[in-house]
This record gives structure tokens, sequence and C-alpha cells, in this order.
């Protein structure tokens, strides 16, 4: 095996009681999984505080470390519909299907309905089984005592939770040390309702239970029970460790302890307690495969969760919360079409719940969606809105829906209605009120462009700084303080109309389909990406569009001024930035370092990428988890006492050390990304941050900061290498390049310095990737290879440490070659689709037979 020598160069801190900072310069040598060799340059540097404003005699500076402002989030899902962990009757004293079982009638029947109608003489013959099988729990010995206690569990069974009440009040007047008939009411109280009330007078019975029986685990376990059910899962901890100490094997309390870890967010714990206990249960509950589905879900591991929601589904087909929890499943991923397969057992049959309806018609519009097919995800909405007409996240989304299509009046009216909502029910913290303010705004104005073109959109100069600067930080509207609302939606100018491909000039339809192939090169394959077709056409125009009008520009005697203006990088970045603007009105893609708000570099805009928070992962990032996991050990080579590094796997093992050899306890690293220009600089490149929370949470995540020193560093570098390329094509014209191969390093490496710039408040990855593709396509070259599996073009260039070895794996990639249709057999963008109307049209299509 071949291996490739990378050269990065890290600047790495850690908080510390040190008083003045010190570097210290050496080689840590890191191997990927792909074989990749890299020989970093480390300099670690300690400070007393982790804000860092130095610079080095060799030209690097260190990292500015803020907190921050703006953050792209930890990809997540929230806890799935947990049903009520109180144990059903049926669970704990099971009906016996063998022939002696007086219930037998009931078998393979609704239980509860079944036992509604059996006569007094039946239900005090299963007490007496009950009995008789010794079921009871915390029987007295007494046998005629004991049935009646056993008749009051049969009244609970039946969901007659008053008349059990009313039934072991009058046993408890007969004996009130009945440990047996607190607990039984203790049950029923915490069945009938959540009312403070009921929930009080549970949880005194429990506690007289554990007073009469305290070398028991039964009032323990009730009470853990009912503590978790209402919301506090600390003290239900607490009375279950209780419990363990009298049962140390019993499957139902390591559920319990399960749930409350995956309450707690302490997820390995909660998935080793929920194996456990199906290990000793070989019933194999429901709830505790469902559970520990949502557990593997939250960390990460959403396909072993899918295999979990499978074998839950085995036992119960029809369990709709096992259905809507395998299709989110399937959602996390990026598998549409299963997922909808696992919706439509929910979707078509219209007795089911009020709330599972919603959810599923709520994601199956987000994923019809994400995976561009706008016009399918508003009737997905709008079936949403028929069964809830005030929910207001359905409402919202039906809004983005047709904002992205253009379809403004009723995107208004649908963001207005969020708004009214949303403070009518005091909660006006909710992300879909905060947004939906921003959206209507930016409606209003799209409205009013869309008889311009495309590229004529200026967000950073049309709207304030102020406004941009809350939006992206997704302050309340209301705390806006210079902003003048925009005019409502103009009746004379009108929304944009559905068309269908058939009825598109066949040029057109030509242009769309050899945009939807170029665009298809960009698709990422790694969970939690979305196939998108909407997104894919809207790059491939833009890759179209640039090529074309790098052409027409480079073909110029006189070089690159258009218009008597200059066309430089910023411009191709530009018309990509506008075109991945169209794909998704709810992603704001704005350049950071326009926007005019407060001043100097304090006003730093911060953009976080997350692997791990707490024991949550984002199942985006996870294929690089390993190489920044490395470089992170890498940091203790310089503690002298470190041995077994082999051992140490975990990023709370990392902490431990840090803990262990200085006062603080979080660790840094910058990358120092290598200047072309000035081969003895360095810029700031991306600070990795190893840190624990308030909880004592462990968060693992990489940060980009936006400040006015550091983009004027890449904005020189970007200048440069654009020079060169313009050099190149005026020595002997675009379609005579000497140096091709030259010129595409060229091409990568202003995508290198633009993916480490991350100067866009999202959509960065998309948009150097088509600027990269349309210089390729303007001198004639193509890529031929889509992304591989589990790639990411940003990570890779972040993580590279020089734009040679990115240039170096992004070729073996690309597979680039000379074109395979001459880019002069398509029409002009900007001609058959000159207006934002026409791009709009054209990425709603319901459909492209391709």
């Amino acid at each position: 095996m071949e291996f490739m020598i990378v050269y990065f160069f890290l600047c790495i801190f850690h908080v510390s009681s040190s008083e003045n900072g010190h570097c210290v310069v050496s080689n840590v040598h890191v191997t990927k999984e792909d074989g990749v060799e890299s020989t970093m340059k480390v300099k670690q540097i300690h400070t007393s505080d982790s804000r860092v404003k130095s610079s080095d005699k060799d030209g690097s500076s260190t990292y500015h470390y803020h907190a921050p402002t703006h953050k792209s989030e930890i990809s997540s899902i929230q806890l799935l519909n947990m049903p009520p962990v109180i144990i059903d009757l049926e669970d704990l004293v099971p009906i016996d299907k063998e022939s002696e079982s007086p219930l037998k009638v009931c078998q393979n029947k609704n239980v509860v309905q079944c036992l509604s109608k059996l006569d007094d003489t039946i239900i005090q013959s299963y007490a007496d089984y009950l009995v008789n099988k010794d079921l009871i729990p915390l029987a007295s010995g007494d046998s005629d005592l004991d049935k009646r206690i056993g008749y009051g569990h049969v009244l609970l069974h039946m969901g007659k939770y008053d008349e059990a009440i009313q039934h072991f009040n009058k046993l408890l007047q007969l004996d009130n040390e009945l440990a047996g008939a607190y607990y039984g009411r203790g049950t029923a109280y915490a069945k009938k309702d959540q009312g403070e009330q009921s929930i009080e007078k549970a949880l005194n019975d429990f506690n007289k239970v554990i007073e009469l029986e305290n070398d028991e685990s039964e009032g323990y376990e009730k009470k853990a029970e009912v503590l978790i059910q209402i919301g506090n899962p600390r003290l239900a901890m607490h009375e279950i460790g209780q419990a363990m100490k009298f049962k140390k094997r019993c499957p139902k309390l390591f559920y319990l302890r399960g749930i409350v870890n995956l309450v707690l967010k302490n997820l390995t714990q909660a998935e080793k307690d929920l194996r456990e206990s199906l290990k000793l249960d070989i019933q194999q509950p429901l709830t505790a495969l469902y559970h520990l589905a949502i557990t593997l879900f939250n960390q990460g591991k959403v396909r072993n969760a899918i295999q979990v929601f499978k074998e839950a589904l085995k036992l119960d087909p029809d369990n709709k919360d096992l259905q809507l929890g395998l299709g989110q499943a399937y959602k996390e991923i990026g598998n549409v079409k299963q997922a909808e397969k696992s919706l439509n057992g929910i979707l078509t049959v219209t007795s089911d719940s009020k709330k599972n309806q919603v959810s599923s018609w709520l994601l199956k519009g987000q994923m019809e969606y994400n995976s561009g097919n706008t016009q399918k995800s508003v009737e997905s909405f709008k079936q949403c809105l028929d069964v809830d007409k005030n929910n207001y996240i359905c409402q919202y989304y039906h809004g983005v829906a047709h904002v992205a299509m253009g379809q403004y009046f009723q995107g208004v009216k649908d963001f207005t209605k969020v708004i009214v909502y949303d403070t009518e029910g005091h909660r006006k913290l909710t992300p879909e009120f905060l947004k939906s303010h921003y959206l209507r705004e930016y409606a209003r104005y799209l409205h009013m462009k869309l008889n311009d073109p495309v590229t004529s959109l200026n967000i950073e100069a049309d709207f304030t700084g102020e406004m941009l600067d809350h939006w992206i930080k997704r302050l309340p509207f209301d705390s806006i303080e210079t902003y003048i609302e925009k005019p409502g939606i103009q009746p004379l100018v009108s929304d944009v109309h559905l068309l269908n491909f058939e009825d598109l000039p066949q040029n057109v339809q030509k242009l769309l389909c050899r945009a939807e192939h170029i665009g298809n090169m960009a698709q990422v394959k790694v969970d939690g990406f979305f196939v998108n077709r909407r997104l894919n056409t809207a790059m491939g125009l833009a890759t179209i569009h640039i090529a074309q009008y790098v052409q027409k520009v480079w073909s110029r005697p006189k070089g690159v001024k258009i218009n008597g203006k200059k066309a430089w990088w910023q411009t191709l970045f530009g018309i990509a930035v506008q075109y991945r603007r169209l794909v998704d009105p709810e992603s704001l893609i704005i350049w950071l370092n326009k926007i005019k708000y407060g001043s100097g570099d304090d006003n730093q805009y911060k953009t976080d990428i997350t692997f791990i928070s707490g024991q949550v992962v984002n199942i985006q990032r996870m294929q690089y988890f390993d190489l920044v996991f490395k470089l992170f050990k890498s940091m203790l080579t310089e503690y002298k006492d470190v041995t077994d590094l082999d051992k140490i796997d975990t990023a709370e093992d990392l902490i431990k050390i840090a803990r262990m050899r200085s006062s603080g306890s979080n660790l840094f690293m910058s990358t120092q990304v290598p200047s072309t220009k000035d081969k003895n600089k360095h810029f700031d490149g991306i600070l990795m941050s190893l840190t624990t929370d308030q909880n004592n949470m462990v968060q693992l995540a990489l940060s980009i900061a936006t400040m006015k020193s550091r983009s004027n560093d890449f904005h020189s570098e970007l200048d440069f290498i654009f020079t060169k390329l313009h050099d190149e094509i005026k020595r002997n014209g675009i379609g005579k390049i000497a140096d091709v191969e030259g010129f595409v390093n060229l091409i990568l490496s202003l995508a290198y310095y633009f993916y480490n710039l991350m100067p866009l408040s999202k959509g960065t990855s998309a948009v150097a990737y088509s600027v990269l593709m349309g210089l390729l396509l303007s001198v004639g070259r193509e890529v031929t290879v889509g992304i591989p599996q589990g790639k990411l073009m940003d990570m890779e260039a972040m993580l590279s440490g020089a734009p040679d070895a990115f240039i170096l794996v992004a070729k073996q990639w690309m597979n680039i070659k000379k074109s395979s249709e001459q880019l002069s057999t398509l029409p002009k963008v900007w001609e058959v689709l000159p207006t934002l109307r026409n791009v709009l049209e054209v990425l709603s299509l319901a459909s492209m037979p391709c």
C-alpha cells in the first residue's frame, strides 16, 4: 500500500493555569483508515484563557476563540412519542394461555374490551386464579385476603380505576397496614390520570408500601415509575437503585433504569440497561425494544435502530408508534422510499390516533421537501392541516414549501398564521415562530424581484445588517431597532405558475437534463443527506451558468471586465450562491463578511460543526471522527507520563487526562492553512474543540470563525490564485491552455481555500463544488465520477492539511476528462431563464423525465 505524506500545520492549546503562553513545535504522525499517513507540524500553546490573541514569529497566527454566535446545529432526533412507563397489569400479571386459565376466552382479543364485558363471577374466578398462580404483588399470605386484593387488580386490568380505588379503600379500612392494598391503590391513582392530586396520592401510597415492606423492591419500583412519568428522572434513579438492592437481576428494573438514562441522555448506559433487560426477559417486551431503538437512534447508530424497530414490528406488525419510529429512522439516513413505506401503514388507516396521523404527514412532507419534491410536500403538509388545522408546525412548512415554489401570497398567509397562533399560545420562542417573521419578509422581497435576473438579487445590501444578524442568530424579530418591514404582496405582480416539463421548449429541456446530470456528480452519499433533485438541478444550472459566463468574459481581448465591472472570483461564487438560495428559502445563505453590523473582529460569526454532544452524535460527520480523535490524542504526547495511548478510545478518556494534568479540562487545536502566495505564511484554519458543558457532557466540534482579519488573509490568497488562472488564459486563450494539468490544479486550489474560509452562513460546500465544476467545464473538462460513498468535500479540504494533498485526493475521485458534450450546444442560461420567475418555474417541476 502506498502512503501519502500530508503536512498539517496545527496550533494546539488547552486551558491551564499558566500565566504566559508558550509554544512548542513538534511533528505528529497519523494514519487514516484508508492507509493515508499524515505528518503534522504541531504547535502547542498553553494559555490561561480560552481567548487566545497572539501571533508567532514565523508569521502564523493563533486562533481567536470566542463563544459561538452563528451555529450549525448537530443533526440528532428528539425522543419519539415516549409511551407511559407504568407497566400494565397484562405485563405484570400475564394472561395465561394454559387451558386452566378462566380468561382463555380473551385470548387473541383486545384484553381490556374483553374483560369489560365479563361478569363478576368470572372476575372473581380470575382473582382466585392469580392467587393460585402466586401472581399477587406483595401478597399477605392470607388466601381470602389475597383473593380480594386480586379482585382489585383485575379491576385495574379492566381500566376501572375508580372502582379499584374504592375496592382497595374498603380493604384498608379492614387492615390499614396491608401493603398489597396500598400498592394496588397507588397503581390505580397513577393510571387514572396525570393530575397533581392523583400523582401525590400515588406517591403517598408507594411511600407507605416502602414503610411497610422496606426489604421488598415493589414500592421503590412503582414510585420510580411515577417519578419518571412526572419528569423527575434523577429521583427515579435513586428509587431504582434502592429496588435493585433486593432484585439485582430484574428485567423491569433494568428497563426502568434504561429509560431514566435515556431521558438524562446517558445513552451508552441506557443501551446497556435496555439490552440487559431484553436479555433477562425472553419474551422481548415491545416497550424495551422500542426504547432501545430510540437510544441507538440518538447515538447515531441509526442503522442498528432500524434493525431493532424491525424486530419489534415482527412481534406487533400493526403498532403505529413502531411504524412511525422506523419511518423517522429511514428518513434520518435519507432512505425516502423505505420511510414512506413505513408511514403508509399509519396514513392509510383513518381510525389511527390524530397525533400519529399528524406526525406521519409532517414527516412525509419534510422528506418530500428535502428530496426536492416541493409540489408533493405541499400536499402532505395540507393533509397534516386537514387532520389538525391548528398545527403550527405543519402550517409553517406549508408556507416554506409555497415560498420555495414562488407562491409568495400563500406563503405569507401561512407565516402570518404561525405568528398570530404562536402569539396567542404564548410560545414566542418556538423556532417556527422566530423564523416565520424573517421568512415573511424574505417572501415579500423575492416577490418584488420575480421579474429581475437571478444574479441581481443582493440580500446583503437590500436588508439591514442588524436584520441579517438577528436572522442568523434566530433572535426575536421585534428586537430589531432600525428595520422597516417590506411592503405587502402586490397584486399587480403574479406569483409563479407551476409548469410541466413537456410544456418547456426543447432547448430548455435539454439544458435542464444536462444540469441535473452535472448536479448529480456533486450528490453526497452519506447518511443524513437526501438525494435532492431540486438542489442538484439548481447547482447544475449554476455550474453551466458559471462556465458560460467565464467563456464569455475570458474570450474578450481585455480580459476580466464586463459592463465596466471587474469579474473576479467573487462574481463566480456569487452566481452559485444565488442558485443555492433558491433551493430552500429556509436556509439563509449570506456572505458573513458582508453583514454590516457592529464593528471590528468582536462581531465575528462562528460556524460550528458538531461531532459529539454528550453521547449524541452527528451521523453526517462521524466518518471523520477517527481522524479528528487521533489529532487530539497527538496532544497527549507532550505529557511524558502518558502511556498506552492505544487504550484511549473515547473523548471522555481524553478529558480525564487533561483534568489530571492541568487545572483546566478543555482542549483546543487550531489548524494552520499554508499559503500558496507566501510559503512562510499560514492562516487560521479550523478550531477543533474538546470541551465539557455545564452538565459535564463532552462536546467535540469544529469551529470556523469569520473575522475581518481572517477573511482578508483568505481573500488575498484567492485573489492570487484567480490571477494565475486569468494569466494562463490571457497567454494562450481559453481554448488553448498549454498546461491543462496545472490549470486544473489551480481550480482545485481555489476551491480548497474557499472551503477553508467557509464564508457563507450555509451552503459553502455546494457553492464551492459548482464553481469548481463550472471552471472545469469552461475549459472543456468535466467531472465524470460522483463523490465517493461516505466522503464530504468540505471535510476533506479542511482536514487535508495543504492544497497539494487536497488536489491529489480530489482528482482521484473526480476522474476529470474532456467534456463529452460541447458547452456551445446548450442555450445560454441567462437567455432562456432570464428572470427569477423563470428559474423558480423549472426548479419546481413535479418531474423531469430526462
